[in-house]
């Protein structure tokens, strides 16, 4: 399975990742319908970034189906669920394509159903000529209890280690990620059998080097950051975006969460009025946070963390469906860009320090950009060498460590 939030779509159901039990659950069930046999609809459940929705859209790319599938938030009343889907239930396209109804997200919208919706999907069961797909987590969720009974199963399961590291090995080859070893085991572990996670790593960390392990070690997460991020982007209401928030590592700080949010809003939303009421929330979130920290009143926190996820995942007006990869917040990239590179400041300020009595402090805020400017003017005036012996005769510094402060000036 490849995302296709990346222009990058599965054609068939052979091109799903592991899970062969249900590819072929999945098969059989649109082979029957083909040959005229009554089926019913098909509960595809698993864990969440295993492929369910990906095999869904697949299977109706080999089977050349018509999707029928509504917005997440879309389907919950009885009158849209009459009006659109039993219509489109019963009927087929204008060229004679069947039509196939997709109902994603089934158990995490279930508790927002009016009553008629409960009433509204078992008579669409009953009376639709076309074959219905339902997409939801756990099959054993108490909100979808009124589905016992009337459905066909395919289980998803987190796909192997193995099965995993030679999909992404795959994918840096057709894609010219340039993904080393050492980075795909890397992405494999943290995955932990997400597909999805996995993929949008991989893209992510593009070109990236062998650094990029070091980077995926600094989120070390529970759930994964990107697939979080993904769901929050992706969620229409507010119970499903504070699930999704949820799934952050338990170890993440809250300015870190508002942080990647606002790192990758542009990644998903391109209208303006969309970006500006996203910014606008988390602009309040990061006010809550400051409120926080000044009162030390933790309460504001919920006020942050609900603006941060909720607010900026109800911002849209439109279902994403393309955008640039997740991006690190800055912060993370600055400390994995070079260890050694990160130390140079703190060695040289100790080393002035034997000479400047003053504190660590003020000689990084201070006179560390005073020596750089000192440096740059010294360079501009054919003095390089000047500057170099000063700084080597007064302080001790390394031809390594004045290099290190000629740059980035």
């Amino acid at each position: 399975m490849e995302s296709s939030q990346y222009g990058i779509t599965a054609e068939s159901l052979d091109e799903i990742i592991g899970n062969s039990a249900a590819v072929a659950e999945l098969r059989k069930f649109a082979s029957d319908i083909e040959r005229g046999v009554k089926r019913r609809p098909m509960l595809i459940y698993g864990p969440s970034g295993t492929g369910k929705t990906a095999a869904a859209h697949a299977l109706a790319s080999e089977f050349k189906w018509n999707i029928v599938e509504l917005s997440a938030s879309d389907y919950r009343d009885k009158e849209t669920i009459e009006k659109v889907l039993v219509s489109a239930s019963n009927s087929r396209t204008l060229f004679g394509k069947r039509n196939v109804i997709i109902l994603d997200e089934i158990d995490e919208l279930a508790p927002k159903f009016d009553k008629g919706a409960n009433t509204a999907i078992p008579r669409l069961i009953r009376e639709s000529k076309s074959p219905i797909l339902l997409i939801a987590n756990d099959k054993w969720d108490k909100s979808i209890t009124f589905l016992r009974g009337l459905t066909d199963d395919a289980m998803f399961m987190k796909v192997p280690n193995e099965t995993m590291a030679a999909a992404l090995a795959k994918l840096s080859r057709s894609h010219g990620l340039g993904l080393s070893s050492n980075t795909i085991a890397a992405i494999v572990k943290t995955a932990s059998g997400d597909v999805r996670s996995a993929f949008i790593d991989a893209f992510a960390l593009s070109g990236a080097g062998d650094e990029a392990a070091d980077i995926i070690g600094l989120r070390n997460r529970k759930a994964d950051v990107f697939t979080a991020l993904d769901r929050i982007f992706a969620a229409y209401t507010i119970n499903a975006s504070q699930t999704a928030a949820r799934s952050m590592p338990e170890d993440m700080e809250l300015e870190m969460v508002v942080n990647w949010m606002e790192e990758n809003i542009p990644n998903r939303y391109t209208y303006a009025s969309e970006l500006s009421a996203a910014y606008d929330s988390i602009a309040r979130s990061t006010m809550f946070l400051s409120r926080a920290t000044r009162s030390q009143n933790y309460g504001y926190w919920k006020y942050s963390g609900l603006l941060a996820s909720s607010g900026v995942a109800l911002a849209k007006q439109h279902t994403p469906s393309t955008f640039k990869r997740y991006a690190f917040p800055r912060i993370i990239k600055e400390l994995s860009v070079s260890k050694e590179d990160r130390g140079a400041g703190k060695e040289i300020a100790a080393k002035m320090r034997r000479k400047i009595h003053a504190s660590m402090r003020v000689i990084v805020n201070d006179y560390i950009p005073m020596s750089k400017m000192m440096i740059d003017m010294a360079g501009k005036r054919g003095m390089s060498d000047d500057a170099k012996r000063f700084f080597e005769s007064t302080y001790g510094l390394s031809e390594k460590e004045i290099k290190w402060l000629s740059k980035k000036i």
